[in-house]
């Protein structure tokens, strides 16, 4: 008779789904779960782990863990490291311009990854970071350049916080580093007669007279293309601005939504713009699309316009060494401050997204406002309200030209 074997089926055991986590049991007779909380910026696993006397413990603690998880509340920066999150996070966060992240890059290498680099993140304290603080500054970092790292300390500490892989912002309770404010330097209209003077002849004149007329910055002058550029109705459109990066120029869009705009013309530029085009005709640059370019047709460098235009024609006009080309475009907004111009005009001039930073900057150029604004109630006491008014309604109707005003009153200075 043959044998009959008999099978003893064991109890299937419930796999654990993915990410719920593995309990095993170590030789010492505790047990031992983990759970996976998510993954790095490099696509590491992030995992949790929990101790405990019996399973039942330790289930309960992953059951918890994952009831965290899955409404949010699970903190996921487990072991990873300040360096590694913070260096992954300035090379791919696509939000982050390309210009800032060459500078923010530079902040790490320099003072956050020697010093703060080698600390996991959820250890990191508001102690750590006042210590880091106290050390730049006693190696000799200025407020300045404090306040830049404090900068992108926060604004890293506060994408974790977003993304819930912490719970307490380190750089929270510390008070943004304060730098004193020094006044824009801006040009007179005789340094801005000499200045002219001496650009005069040049191929690039007209960048002169247009950073001082229309207050544009540097990118978006050299940013400009023909197609900006109405001279029969006296206008130019800011639609882009020329960055440069890795010494490579490449076109974006203006830094917020009110750079995008349109500046009226005094008639000293429209006359520059003409001499520029004819210029181009000259240089054979027709299906040139920019207003300014190099001899070849190529886009215009910052650093190479700063070195082989700028600096010779500051030089030729006698200006100080500490007048920079970006001043220009504080001098054209003094100006249009110092004669009355509304705010609100220069505002929308500047491309400034909030009549706040023109105030601000430039409030300090208006000393006269103030005089007329306290004889505007003269009228009143001698019972003549209407004079008053008048004198009020005068200064105000003053400042508030329009386009057009503006940019006569910037070509008569």
């Amino acid at each position: 008779m043959a044998d009959v074997k008999t099978e003893t089926k064991k109890p299937r055991t419930k796999k654990r789904g993915a990410g719920e986590g593995s309990i095993f049991q170590r030789g010492d007779g505790k047990w031992t779960g983990t759970i996976t909380v998510g993954y790095s910026e490099v696509g590491k696993r992030l995992r949790k782990t929990v101790y405990g006397e019996t399973k039942k413990a330790v289930t309960d603690k992953l059951t918890r863990l994952q009831g965290q998880k899955l409404d949010g509340t699970l903190t996921t920066s487990g072991g990873q490291r300040l360096g590694e999150y913070f260096s992954a996070w300035v090379k791919n966060d696509t939000s982050i311009a390309e210009t800032t992240r060459n500078r923010y890059t530079a902040i790490l290498t320099k003072f956050i990854l020697p010093r703060l680099g080698g600390m996991k993140l959820s250890a990191v304290r508001v102690e750590h970071v006042e210590a880091f603080f106290a050390g730049i500054r006693d190696e000799g970092a200025s407020e300045a350049t404090v306040r830049y790292v404090f900068a992108v300390l926060h604004r890293g500490f506060q994408r974790l916080i977003e993304q819930r892989r912490l719970t307490v912002h380190p750089c929270a309770a510390l008070s943004r580093p304060k730098v004193d404010t020094i006044p824009r330097q801006s040009l007179d209209r005789e340094q801005c007669e000499d200045l002219l003077k001496a650009a005069a002849g040049h191929r690039l004149e007209a960048v002169f007279v247009l950073a001082i007329t229309t207050g544009l910055r540097a990118g978006e002058l050299f940013g400009l293309q023909w197609d900006d550029v109405d001279l029969d109705h006296g206008t130019l459109t800011v639609r882009h601005s020329l960055e440069e990066i890795n010494n490579h120029t490449r076109l974006k869009p203006p830094k917020s939504k009110a750079g995008l705009r349109m500046v009226r013309l005094p008639q000293m530029a429209i006359d520059s713009l003409r001499e520029r085009w004819a210029a181009a005709m000259r240089e054979d640059a027709a299906g040139v699309p920019f207003v300014f370019c190099g001899q070849t047709g190529a886009t215009v460098k910052k650093s190479d316009f700063r070195r082989c235009v700028w600096l010779p024609i500051r030089k030729a006009a006698g200006l100080p060494d500490s007048v920079r080309f970006h001043d220009l475009r504080h001098t054209s907004a003094s100006l249009m401050m110092q004669a009355g111009i509304n705010p609100k005009v220069v505002q929308q001039r500047l491309g400034h997204s909030d009549i706040g930073i023109t105030l601000r900057t430039y409030s300090h150029v208006m000393p006269g406002m103030d005089a007329a604004a306290a004889a505007s109630f003269d009228g009143i006491k001698r019972g003549n309200p209407a004079d008053g008014y008048k004198l009020a309604t005068k200064q105000t109707s003053e400042g508030s030209t329009g386009e057009q005003s503006v940019a006569e009153t910037i070509a008569a200075e």
